[in-house]
């Protein structure tokens, strides 16, 4: 005669850091997926603009809270540390390594990514053409963009070096 087994209770149990990871993962695969998919079956036009409004409403959603959890206020430098929160702690798994920010003047402040974990992906799957080929910073610049004018809509967010370009970081000039 068998007896029943509750395997349930068997099953190891991620930490939530552990979670937090694994949902990351999924979502940066996910999304990379999908503007891949986008990529190869609509016209480059069509597809830039689907992509772009992806990471539009991906940075208006996790960007309009994380500027209420913070309480950032609209100025040059809590434009940055939103860069960072939303880099490093949403999808960076909290690493600073991830990121610079630097104010170099009152006006003027500078963010990078110094390690894409979406280009890092792209690298292990074999994808990096891929990657150059549909030009991947153009969602990012549409996403930072976003991002920061959630905060504050005058300050102006221009992409200065990406590595689709053939840059070692992706780059932003924030100004006021």
């Amino acid at each position: 005669m068998s007896s029943v087994i509750n395997i349930k209770d068997k099953v190891p149990v991620l930490t939530w850091d552990e979670r937090y990871k694994r949902m990351i993962d999924a979502a940066y695969a996910i999304a990379m997926t999908a503007e891949e998919e986008i990529h190869k079956r609509c016209s480059k036009d069509i597809g830039l603009e689907i992509r772009r409004e992806m990471h539009r409403m991906l940075a208006k959603t996790v960007g309009k809270k994380i500027i209420e959890k913070f309480n950032l206020k609209p100025t040059l430098e809590d434009a940055l540390k939103l860069c960072v929160l939303y880099s490093a702690e949403v999808w960076g798994y909290g690493a600073r390594e991830y990121i610079d920010a630097k104010m170099e003047s009152p006006n003027r402040g500078v963010y990078a990514n110094l390690i894409c974990r979406g280009w890092e992906l792209a690298k292990r799957e074999g994808k990096l053409e891929v990657m150059k080929e549909m030009d991947c910073a153009q969602g990012c610049m549409v996403e930072y963009e976003t991002l920061v004018h959630e905060l504050n809509p005058n300050i102006k967010v221009k992409m200065v070096k990406a590595r689709p370009w053939g840059d070692d970081r992706c780059e932003w000039v924030l100004e006021m």
